[in-house]
């Protein structure tokens, strides 16, 4: 009897590990191809921003992204980034001031949406017009939705970003933002970028997210 107990634990113990094993080997995670690598991104098509209902859409020309890898394989990346020659769909020119980074994290599985982590003390959000400052949005530290990762053939990453869940905080009344000064939820930010990897040489880096 106790041989067949032992027996039993070994079977229980053996098929415990193989889960723990087959978890981790399905696990999403970022890689590259050397452990310091160089991440660049650029966008697609502009990136677009809203606080929410009745809030002109915030546009920029250029939206820059950079980082570096410290492993070959990591769990989360972060991520630095940079708006200029921003405006809002009346015209108006916006100024975006950051002080904080994006940490992202990958979908539990290849294809599924993942989260962003705006880490920080936020972003600061200026509309003006006529050179005065009109509007002011404050994007505190939180976590956004949908976030899609495409490995591209070339060996550089595509991020296609539709959140629909961005907090805020706005002040310079309901004429001048389109919203109600106060706190506001499911703001939104879409856009799509390419991710690259370079090494300290500047030769090309594979890069994916599997």
């Amino acid at each position: 009897m106790n041989r067949e107990i032992k027996v039993l634990v070994a079977l229980v113990a053996c098929f415990a590990m193989s889960a723990v094993a087959a978890s981790a080997a399905s696990a999403v995670e970022f890689h590259a191809g050397e452990a310091h690598t160089i991440l660049k991104g650029n966008q697609t098509g502009s990136h677009s921003f809203t606080v929410g209902s009745g809030f002109g859409a915030i546009s920029c020309k250029v939206a820059k992204f950079s980082g570096t890898t410290s492993a070959t394989t990591e769990t989360s990346q972060v991520i630095t980034p940079e708006y200029k020659e921003c405006s809002d769909s009346f015209g108006r020119i916006v100024h975006v001031t950051i002080n904080a980074t994006y940490r992202f994290t990958p979908p539990a599985s290849a294809t599924a949406a993942a989260e962003v982590h705006v880490e920080g003390t936020g972003f600061t959000i200026e509309v003006t017009s006529a050179g005065a400052i009109v509007c002011t949005i404050k994007v505190p530290a939180q976590t956004n939705n949908n976030i899609v990762y495409h490995n591209i053939a070339n060996g550089d990453v595509e991020t296609t970003t539709t959140t629909n869940n961005v907090t805020t905080e706005t002040s310079g009344g309901l004429l001048n933002c389109g919203v109600s000064n106060g706190h506001h939820t499911g703001g939104s930010y879409t856009g799509n970028t390419i991710l690259e990897g370079q090494n300290t040489a500047g030769g090309n880096v594979n890069i994916s997210v599997s």
